[in-house]
């Protein structure tokens, strides 16, 4: 950062599965090296619960803030994951366990209308009951793990969690909004300045992995739902698709903005999942976090692993 001594911790701790890609590619392991170096000075300053907070101090590697899996937090536990994935780096899973084992402890919650939602915490440990579309990546995350050896209840966990994240789809358009929020009375609701969709690819991509790890056909027919809310409220004949100014609208303004993530990642995820296992298989691709599928340099699925050379 040019002005200011901290990143954010998705900033710092998104780029590894890429250098690790170019490492490969390039025959030259510096790449690897620097984005290795960006994630260890997190990880040797992580409290003992496991999760960082939002801001990192790029001196000291301290993270300050909230405690988020939404904005600035998501793909640093999505990216645990997958560089065990890619590099069979076994010290990454295990943090990533214990990442999602505290998670459940101190952020997992159960709102008045039987959702289960990921909370967030301030500095002073306060509980703030909203969840970020963007958590919506959780549910596929904690299913892909349990390919690779995670406990049974990752699974139940995500299965519970993307309830949750089509119930954000229950509006007028059959959108999301950006974020919603928990009454202790009434559960979910949406605040008038999170109404707004961007079309975003989270929700998608866990329904994709879920309908790959489980073969439940409800994930298939709710990537519809979402595909077919689309082509009602968000595409332009003649421009593609826009961004959406209010979900609980009967008649919604369009942005006239389309989001870069919105071809790379949400369109690409409803399509994959309508396609047999063998196309970019999990058995043998991992999908970066803007959707771009890497072969992995080592494959393990189910105790059955071959090398490849990283670099």
């Amino acid at each position: 950062p040019g002005c200011s001594r901290y990143s954010s911790l998705s900033e710092a701790t998104t780029i590894q599965l890429e250098l690790n890609e170019l490492s490969r590619l390039s025959n030259n392991s510096s790449y690897k090296v620097r984005g290795d170096g960006a994630l260890e000075s997190i990880l040797l300053n992580l409290p003992a619960n496991h999760l960082p907070r939002i801001y990192v101090d790029v001196n000291t590697g301290h993270t300050t803030g909230m405690l988020t899996l939404g904005a600035r937090g998501d793909s640093y536990y999505e990216y645990l994951l997958k560089q065990f994935i890619q590099t069979q780096d076994k010290r990454l899973f295990e943090e990533y366990l214990g990442a999602m084992e505290s998670i459940k402890v101190n952020l997992l919650k159960s709102s008045a209308d039987k959702l289960t939602y990921v909370a967030e915490m301030d500095n002073e440990a306060k509980i703030s009951d909203k969840m970020d579309h963007l958590v919506c990546f959780l549910p596929g995350n904690l299913a892909l793990g349990t390919l690779y050896g995670a406990p049974d209840w990752h699974l139940h966990l995500a299965e519970d969690l993307i309830r949750t994240c089509m119930a954000m789809y229950h509006t007028r358009t059959g959108l999301a909004p950006e974020i919603v929020k928990f009454d202790p009375k009434f559960g979910l609701f949406i605040s008038k300045s999170d109404e707004f969709s961007l079309l975003r690819p989270e929700t998608a991509e866990s329904l994709f992995i879920l309908w790959r790890v489980t073969k439940k056909t409800r994930y298939r027919n709710w990537s519809w739902d979402l595909f077919s809310a689309m082509e009602r409220n968000a595409r332009d004949p003649d421009k593609g698709y826009s961004s959406i100014t209010d979900v609980n609208s009967e008649q919604p303004t369009r942005r006239d903005s389309m989001e870069s993530f919105f071809l790379a990642e949400t369109l690409k995820y409803l399509y994959l999942i309508n396609l047999p296992d063998d196309v970019l298989p999990l058995t043998h691709y991992v999908f970066n976090t803007e959707a771009h599928p890497k072969q992995w340099y080592q494959r393990r699925v189910r105790g059955k692993r071959e090398v490849v050379r990283l670099y």
